[in-house]
């Protein structure tokens, strides 16, 4: 099977015949652009330099090529290395670089919380004669599914009808796919909708491919991503001073009651999953080592922490970047206190920040922008259900100017495949599409516009 050979075929344009072109036409697109503008852990308009979906995607691919390229030298030197990377199915920078870059291209708007709602509102609005106890198992919007669909379908860079999407290699499509399945009823997390499945079933083609199974490379971007978003979440708020440092150094330097961090132990506790390796709170205390390293806030001037913050943070990045490994046959290619070290940053993050009532309270207002962009987007919809010709797809209306355009290329999908996606489906679908595409700022614009409380001006352009 060749990893090589592109979803739908064209002529083979110079330069077209390597996976580096595949990393190109990702960053060339507006929906990699789009990144910037869309929230990472606060919103992308928040002022102050925070790292945004475009500036993560850009580090997680940095570190995946950082492993790959170790993983290659050790190939070249060590036999059953490279017997390894073989029975894994190969290993190319390349690919890690181009599936790194997208993988988190079909995010919402306003993150996780945007996620979260799309996926509510697709349910709510796409079946009909739902349970409740069903609602839970039903394919609704998922932000790694959305990146497969925008990378195959959504994303207009070719003139053909007949090619869609940005019509990506066989490798790099497996290579972005963190969870390689469709929707399961006892799993939260899937990586294909069902309007992707002959797209999912090409790319899954190759023998040597294990079913549920991730490639090498997926395993090398989503062992990057957790590294990425880890570090520099925390290293974002450590410097916005909503993590205290000092607080750490006290707990680790006198009678463990200073500030919050008593509380942060008990949190990490009630997050413990069962393993005989180590346990979360064990990964606290060794990195509660380090801090005097960093040094409390009070103590130091803020260049020379600074200074000293980014040098221990700079080395901790390189470390877990050597953690990722395939020395051994099982496929566990990080150890199990390494992925502790990192859920313990995550933690950090989670229970300084994403729970504290300032977000909360933002993100409560985000969940009501997108449902109320939804809503008043599915009722224009319905209105204007069936248009029989050009004339009736260009006419004025809420809805995004290529509504019905994406809504009939997604239903004559349907008419030649055996889904038998509804109507409300398709609509759904749709628009959770022409609202997925959004940067944190289009969404409140456009909420301003249409509940009225800031219309903008007549002379707005919008897409």
């Amino acid at each position: 099977m060749n990893n090589l050979e592109r979803i739908r075929r064209i002529v083979i344009e110079k330069g077209e015949n390597s996976f580096g072109d595949d990393a190109e036409r990702i960053y060339q697109s507006t929906a990699f652009r789009r990144l910037a503008g869309v929230t990472q852990v606060i919103t992308a308009t928040e002022s102050g330099v925070y790292h945004n979906r475009l500036t993560h995607s850009i580090k997680v691919s940095r570190m995946a090529r950082l492993i790959a390229h170790r993983l290659k030298e050790k190939e070249k030197n060590d036999k059953k290395i490279r017997q390894r990377i073989a029975e894994l199915g190969g290993l190319d920078v390349s690919v890690v670089e181009a599936a790194s870059l997208a993988h988190d291209i079909g995010h919402p708007p306003f993150g996780h919380c945007g996620e979260d709602e799309l996926d509510k509102l697709v349910k709510e609005y796409g079946y009909a004669n739902k349970s409740e106890k069903e609602f839970e198992e039903l394919e609704g919007f998922e932000g790694n599914a959305q990146s497969l669909r925008v990378v195959t379908k959504l994303i207009p860079r070719h003139t053909s009808p007949d090619i869609k999407g940005l019509n990506l290699t066989r490798a790099t499509l497996n290579a972005l796919m963190k969870y390689p399945w469709l929707k399961q009823s006892n799993n939260k997390k899937y990586g294909v909708y069902r309007t992707e499945l002959k797209e999912f079933e090409w790319t899954r083609q190759p023998e040597n491919l294990v079913e549920n199974r991730r490639t090498l490379e997926a395993e090398i971007m989503d062992w990057a991503d957790d590294v990425a978003y880890a570090f520099h979440d925390f290293e974002d708020f450590v410097q916005a001073e909503l993590i205290d440092l000092g607080e750490i150094y006290s707990y680790h330097s006198s009678s463990k009651t200073n500030g919050r961090t008593p509380d942060f132990v008990q949190y990490i506790k009630q997050h413990e999953t069962a393993n005989n390796e180590e346990t979360l709170e064990e990964a606290f205390l060794a990195f509660v080592e380090l801090t005097p390293f960093i040094g409390p806030r009070s103590k130091i001037l803020p260049r020379k922490q600074k200074r000293s913050n980014n040098e221990v943070f700079a080395s901790l990045r390189e470390q877990y970047i050597k953690f990722f490994d395939v020395d051994s046959n099982n496929e566990d290619y990080v150890s199990l206190k390494s992925r502790n070290d990192i859920e313990v940053l995550k933690k950090f993050t989670e229970f300084y920040v994403i729970n504290s009532r300032s977000l909360q309270t933002q993100q409560h207002g985000y969940r009501v922008v997108l449902r109320y962009i939804f809503e008043a987007f599915f009722e224009a919809s319905e209105e204007k259900k069936y248009p029989e010709n050009m004339d009736d797809l260009m006419k004025a209306t809420i809805l995004p100017r290529d509504f019905w355009e994406l809504y009939w290329e997604l239903y004559e999908e349907n008419e030649s495949n055996t889904e038998n996606l509804s109507d409300k489906y398709i609509r759904a679908r749709v628009i959770a599409d022409c609202i997925s595409r959004m940067t944190d700022q289009e969404a409140l614009v456009m909420y301003g516009r249409l509940s009225g409380n800031a219309p903008g001006s007549v002379f707005d352009r919008l897409r």
